[in-house]
């Protein structure tokens, strides 16, 4: 019920989008014997958006940064490096694995994990859970760990208060 994969995550250099070119097309026969034509295929072209490179054969689209990759509203491939959780991170989001920076608007709660390749913002608390990020992670509220909450970073952490976590930095714990 956490593992919900809801986020679309890429890191930079993936292939997101593979073309294949058209083709001429194959007449077929009716049951009667009579032949019918063929249609032969159109060429598209792919769907660049923002944070995307077309490949140097110009059959693959690749994600120029890490992030999130959607479909905008002109039906072009985009790659968003900044995801943002509107809520807490609950079940109704599940764990979170993302490949950019990641800000949560609400609390972590207990029993989810949090990872980030980049910095992690919280604006809420931390409660029973793990957060582990490639950048900093900075935690507006505090961190109730229970016991069994882990922070780790790559940069520094920070926090208003710290009750019962244990807290992993490569720089700071403020």
């Amino acid at each position: 019920f956490k593992n919900l994969d809801l986020i679309a995550s890429v890191k930079e250099g993936d292939t997101i989008v593979v073309k294949h070119p058209a083709v001429k097309g194959i007449p077929g026969t009716m049951v009667t014997g009579k032949e019918i034509p063929a249609r032969d295929g159109k060429d598209v072209p792919l769907p660049v958006g923002k944070n995307t490179i077309i490949s140097p054969n110009e059959l693959e689209l690749k994600a120029a940064v890490s992030g999130m990759v959607y479909i905008n509203s002109r039906g072009k491939v985009e790659v968003e490096p900044i995801h943002v959780v509107t809520g807490n991170v609950d079940y109704s989001t599940g764990n979170i694995n993302f490949h950019g920076e990641l800000v949560i608007d609400g609390s972590v709660m207990d029993g989810f994990i949090v990872h980030a390749d980049k910095d992690i913002i919280i604006k809420g608390n931390v409660w029973k859970a793990t957060v582990t990020s490639g950048g900093n992670v900075i935690i507006k509220g505090g961190i109730l760990g229970k016991n069994v909450g882990y922070i780790s970073a790559n940069g520094s952490v920070t926090a208003k208060f710290v009750e019962y976590c244990r807290i992993k930095a490569q720089k700071d714990v403020l």
